[in-house]
């Protein structure tokens, strides 16, 4: 079973081999400007986005011996040998560093299919920079080595609108990195060369003016700003990703204070300027973490609280709404506010692919998200009630939708076989956990319930399914326990969300999550049902606070997600 604290390379190796995303360097070098020593538990790599520390005997024997040959002359093959050790040992250790984030790739030689990353890559650039790229890659893995990062930063062109001091504080601190172009005067354009335009202290006309020549020229734009004492670094807005400027300055809801000062002072025009440079730099050069294309920041001046906001386009917008508006009395009036669910989406989304990073993917392997997996619900002091093995045999013969014979009775070997396959864990790999249905990130967030009212084998009750035993958990004994509970069939599966336990890795997607896997588990017990020819009605309309208090759960953190009636034909 994985250790819930710490990260192997017995486990990253066997991830590395099976999980075509990760991508660990063929010709491996350490990452510049970090730091290796030697302390007492184990040998200590600083300098990273997070300090990292080996322990164990290979910490001590096998790294000390590695890490002086990965200067990015020499495969696995050339490792192996000089270190006289197996490849697969040897990819098992540079698998751990590549994704502790201690090593990067080389770039190809000149003449590949990546010639402009040729070993020159970079070269023009000061150290202190090309050590952050390399250093601070592994926040994002967007660049497979930093020479990556110092191409995107030089193919940039960034066109900057504004004639105050934040656009000219603005400048001077993106000048280092990338190249910047200061235009300025009414009705100018950016030049044809542009691939990023920014605003800075731009009056509403100024800007909707920019936004538009933008829109006509496929430039995306981001909108800098200050205004009652906070930094407004966003949004965001490209003609083919993201909705037009208005619909997302319209999540701006203070109003009357989303007007940009026309004058602010030198400090707050300073600190706006250096916030801005940092989620500017990380969406140029993809090394470090940036809120672009998919949100935008507002930062509090005076202590730096922040804000995070998205937006979705408005029906209709007559910019990027394809709804159109609603007429009242012959007249179009203006667009309506974005739907919630609509702003959730757009908060939660996945950027373009050529935006995503690869850092997020390797959140799966982290040591206490592949913990999660195993963590569930036991209700340690309530009665147990054991179940028979499920019966897998019963669900093969006919074709789905083929399917002829009697009814399954509803109880304690039917609702066994429901409730592996609907919530449970199948048998194998104890170094890698399966279930019967999929499940978003493999956490297990479908909690499932069951109301007995009439079922052999079991005492009528509330109970909880705990899939790990493949048992159940008597919450309450007896049908007055059921009274909060919905349904009139000889049993009631209830299903709800362990949210709380998916936000710890997904935090605010871990809605959608949760959801996803309450769908997937409904399809499940439907086809399962039908195969058994086991009547199955789906409850409708339920009371939320009723069925929680009676599961006794919160509903914020563990929703109902589905309720049905087995046994009771539609």
């Amino acid at each position: 079973m994985p250790n819930g604290d710490v990260l192997t390379a017995e486990q990253t190796g066997a991830a590395a081999l099976r999980d075509p995303q990760l991508s660990v360097p063929a010709l491996p070098r350490l990452r510049r400007g970090v730091a290796v020593q030697q302390v007492e538990e184990g040998l200590a790599v600083e300098g990273l986005p997070a300090p990292q520390v080996f322990r164990g005997k290979a910490a001590t024997a096998l790294l000390p011996r590695l890490l002086p040959l990965l200067d990015g002359s020499r495969d696995r093959t050339a490792l192996a040998g000089e270190l006289e050790l197996t490849q697969r040992a040897v990819f098992k250790a540079l698998s751990l560093l590549w994704m502790c984030g201690v090593i990067e790739d080389s770039p190809p030689p000149r003449g590949g299919a990546l010639s402009d990353a040729g070993p020159d890559a970079g070269s023009a650039l000061p150290a202190e920079l090309a050590d952050y790229l390399s250093r601070m890659g592994d926040s994002t893995g967007a660049n497979g080595y930093w020479e990556q990062g110092a191409l995107r930063l030089a193919a940039a062109r960034v066109a900057l609108f504004g004639t105050g001091p934040a656009a000219a504080a603005l400048a001077a601190e993106l000048a280092p990195s990338a190249h910047v172009t200061r235009v300025t005067g009414a009705g100018a354009l950016p030049p044809p060369d542009t691939t990023l335009v920014v605003t800075a202290g731009l009056q509403p006309g100024e800007l909707s003016a920019v936004a538009a020549a933008c829109r006509d020229r496929d430039i995306p734009l981001v909108r800098v700003a200050v205004s009652a004492g906070r930094a407004r670094l966003g949004p965001f807005v490209h003609p083919r990703y993201t909705p037009c400027l208005e619909c997302l300055l319209a999540e701006e809801s203070e109003a009357p204070d989303s007007l940009a000062d026309t004058e602010p002072d030198e400090e707050a025009a300073a600190l706006t300027a250096a916030l801005a440079a940092h989620d500017l730099f990380g969406f140029l050069s993809r090394a470090v973490p940036s809120p672009y294309p998919n949100q935008w920041r507002t930062v509090a001046l005076d202590d730096l609280k922040q804000q995070r906001h998205s937006g979705a386009t408005r029906p209709g917008c007559p910019t990027c709404s394809a709804v159109p508006a609603v007429e009242q009395g012959g007249a179009a009036e203006g667009p309506e506010p974005a739907p919630l669910a609509a702003r959730y989406e757009a908060f939660i989304g996945f950027p373009p692919h050529e935006y995503m990073d690869l850092k997020g993917h390797q959140q799966h392997y982290k040591p206490s998200n592949l913990a999660l997996q195993r963590q569930e619900k036991t209700w340690p002091v309530c009665p147990r009630a054991e179940l028979p093995a499920p019966d897998t045999a019963r669900l093969a013969g006919q074709p789905y939708g083929q399917e002829t014979g009697p009814e399954a009775a509803v109880d304690r070997d039917t609702l066994s076989l429901v409730l592996a396959t609907v919530a449970g864990i199948r048998v194998g790999d104890p170094d890698f956990l399966r279930r019967w249905t999929p499940s978003g990130g493999n956490i297990g967030s479908v909690l499932a319930h069951l109301a007995v009212r009439d079922a052999p084998g079991l005492e009528p009750g509330l109970y909880g399914y705990v899939p790990g035993d493949h048992r159940l958990a008597l919450l309450a004994p007896g049908t007055d326990a059921l009274d909060g509970v919905p349904g009139a069939g000889p049993a009631t599966l209830v299903l709800t969300g362990n949210l709380g336990k998916v936000a710890k890795k997904y935090h605010s997607f871990a809605l959608r999550v949760t959801l996803l896997d309450a769908g997937c588990a409904q399809t499940t017990l439907r086809r399962v049902c039908r195969t058994l020819g086991l009547p199955r009605t789906p409850v409708r309309r339920w009371d939320e606070r009723a069925v929680t208090a009676a599961l006794g759960v919160d509903p914020r953190v563990e929703p109902v997600t589905a309720v049905t009636d087995l046994g009771r034909p539609l």
